[in-house]
């Protein structure tokens, strides 16, 4: 019987979304994504290093606006990306504080570039033995080639 109405729940759903599309206007076929030149990598890694800039900035100060211009926000996901980023200050609060970020590789996947970083910070203990601890994380940013242009699709933390 559950199973049941989920699936006519779902398929109810599935049914009204309908489609979007205009048949006044042709439609764009998708892009594949371009190949790396020389040129393209070094042009990845500028936006990588102003991506981070901006997010240690962002997360130093909590300020969402700093990175926003990076996260292709629209009214319709602002607030969940929000929450993403509140999160990730959350995670990375645990560590301390932020104090620096330095380019460690660029990783070419053929269709894309993965630029890692690593992220320093150091936390204050309240022992006299051992009054800061600092620890270290990467952080990987995707980025292809669309339209010539590199941009950003993805980025995430990886804990040593």
């Amino acid at each position: 019987m559950k199973q049941t109405y989920v699936l006519a729940l779902l398929a109810s759903i599935l049914l009204s979304c309908g489609c979007a599309s205009n048949k006044s206007e042709p439609q764009e076929s998708a892009k594949a994504p371009q190949k790396f030149s020389t040129a393209d990598i070094s042009a990845g890694k500028s936006l990588s290093e102003k991506y981070v800039s901006s997010l240690v900035k962002a997360i130093q100060n909590n300020d969402f606006k700093e990175i926003s211009p990076y996260l292709n926000v629209n009214t319709v996901n602002i607030r969940q990306k929000r929450a993403v980023f509140e999160k990730l200050c959350a995670r990375l609060a645990q560590n301390g504080k932020l104090v620096s970020a330095s380019f460690v590789a660029a990783i070419d996947q053929t269709l894309c570039q993965d630029y890692v970083w690593k992220l320093d910070f150091i936390k204050q203990t309240s022992s006299s033995q051992l009054p800061q601890i600092k620890t270290s994380m990467l952080y990987s940013i995707r980025i292809v080639i669309s339209d010539g242009k590199p941009k950003i699709i993805g980025a995430r933390l990886i804990q040593l």
